[in-house]
């Protein structure tokens, strides 16, 4: 028993000893998981190389150092003391924001190019040089009178001083030093005197009191820039303005300085011409007619013209196949006109017309569409839509409520169908529908009460049985 409990006593005390060479081992590996994992595999003969070990892969124990010797956070850097990776340097960037040469630090307006340290000071009210002092040495300059008031200074009156005097300017650039609205920066207009109100050089032009016409006896003036020519200088015409009778004229392009009109433009017989787009200029016109130009094959209405007091008349131009409206014409005061065209083919572009006094679209026989006029709501007199015997069918006139006399469709010989006015309520005279060969359908006008008027079908060939929805009696 005693012998038993010896054995014991001796296996307890070696393994003490084992116990406490593995602890000591672990210490002597720095205490680090991945070093301590090793020393404790390992046999106590071999814990000096296990040490040195132990030692170098735990030089991340204990914190993150990425890369450091140091045990601190200095990612990148090699320096125990700090962070020199290209991070914040403190302000020692600098900028030449002005690109004058010289830097933000050292630059005492770096906003101004003209001000950096040894800068020629001159008179303009800067401390060019940086010297804290401004305009000093007795630097001058030349200033102009503006008498005006208008920026811009006279030429004729100037003082060499500085600063400047009260009321003058740097700058000699005006050409009318009693005006304010005459300067380079003032927009050019047409008026009666032709004066140069952006000082160009160069007025509006001229602003006649009379009509201006251009026939076969001075066309040939017309374009050439000499002296004698007063036509294409003219921007404003109090009269009329006609085109007649020309033989060798193609183009108005030389007036394009006309901005108005007050009375009429009538463009007719013409031989050669084959382009109106010279007065696109034009905003306003009393009546304007273009009628028997024997050259003309397209129409587009002027561009910036606004208003038509008077008539509009396309007539007998016998080569023209295209009609295209102008979208800023809400009103034609009195007749619309469009009639024997024989080659036109399409008539577009009048979809903001809202009233006219009449309207009249007949004997164009090559016409195969005419515009939605989806914004015309009253016609004074009459609507014509006569002899287009190309046309198949017709646009709505869907906003269409009154018209003041006769509402006319005849002679259509291809139409088959009629547009629906379901929105007319008012009609002064009668309606017409006749002499329609194809005609196979007639609309009804819902909203038309009992004016005590007249409808009138007849003389439509294939038209079989109609149903009169108008409640005034045939």
């Amino acid at each position: 028993m005693k012998e038993n409990t010896g054995r014991a006593k001796v296996s307890f005390f070696f393994g003490i000893i084992f116990i406490s060479i593995v602890f000591i081992g672990a210490l002597g590996c720095g205490g680090g998981s991945g070093g301590g994992e090793e020393a404790a595999d390992n046999s106590v003969a071999s814990d000096a190389v296990d040490d040195n070990e132990s030692a170098e892969e735990g030089s991340s124990t204990g914190g993150d150092s990425s890369g450091s010797t140091t045990g601190g956070d200095t990612s990148g850097s090699t320096d125990s003391g700090g962070d020199t990776s290209g991070g914040d340097t403190g302000g020692s960037t600098t900028t030449d924001a002005d690109g004058d040469g010289s830097i933000s630090t050292e630059d005492c307006d770096d906003s101004d190019a003209t001000a950096y340290p040894g800068a020629t000071e001159t008179c303009d009210g800067v401390d060019n040089d940086c010297d804290g002092e401004t305009d000093e040495g007795g630097v001058t300059a030349t200033f102009y009178a503006d008498a005006d008031g208008d920026g811009y200074g006279d030429s004729a009156t100037s003082q060499t001083t500085c600063p400047a005097p009260d009321g003058y300017v740097s700058n000699a650039d005006d050409c009318d030093d009693t005006d304010s609205a005459i300067n380079p920066d003032a927009i050019e207009v047409c008026d009666t005197a032709g004066v140069d109100e952006d000082c160009s050089g160069e007025s509006s032009g001229a602003y006649s009191s009379a009509g201006i016409t251009i026939d076969n006896t001075n066309e040939a003036d017309v374009g050439t820039g000499t002296a004698a020519d007063v036509i294409n200088d003219i921007c404003h015409v109090s009269g009329n303005l006609e085109i007649y009778s020309t033989s060798t004229l193609t183009s108005l392009d030389s007036l394009s300085n006309i901005s108005s009109v007050d009375g009429d433009i009538t463009i007719h017989y013409t031989s050669n011409l084959t382009d109106i787009s010279g007065l696109n200029s034009i905003t306003s016109v009393g009546n304007l007619k273009v009628e028997a130009n024997y050259q003309l094959t397209e129409f587009s209405m002027l561009e910036n013209l606004e208003t038509i007091s008077g008539n509009l008349q396309i007539l007998s131009n016998p080569l023209l196949t295209s009609l295209t409206g102008n979208s800023s014409i809400t009103e034609v005061g009195g007749k619309l006109y469009i009639v024997d065209n024989v080659a036109l083919e399409s008539i577009s572009g009048f979809d903001a017309l809202s009233t006219t006094g009449n309207l009249e679209i007949r004997e164009n026989t090559s016409l195969t569409e005419i515009p939605e006029f989806s914004s015309l709501t009253s016609v004074g007199l009459d609507l014509y839509i006569k002899n287009n015997t190309a046309i198949v069918s017709l646009p709505g006139f869907s906003a269409l409520t009154s018209v003041g006399v006769n509402l006319v469709i005849s002679r259509e010989t291809s139409l088959t169908d009629l547009p629906s006015f379901e929105n007319l309520t008012s009609i002064g005279g009668f309606i017409a529908i006749y002499d329609n060969d194809a005609l196979t359908d007639v609309p009804g006008f819902s909203s038309l009460p009992d004016t005590g008027g007249h409808l009138k079908i007849y003389n439509n060939d294939a038209l079989p049985i109609f149903q009169v929805l108008l409640k005034s009696k045939i």
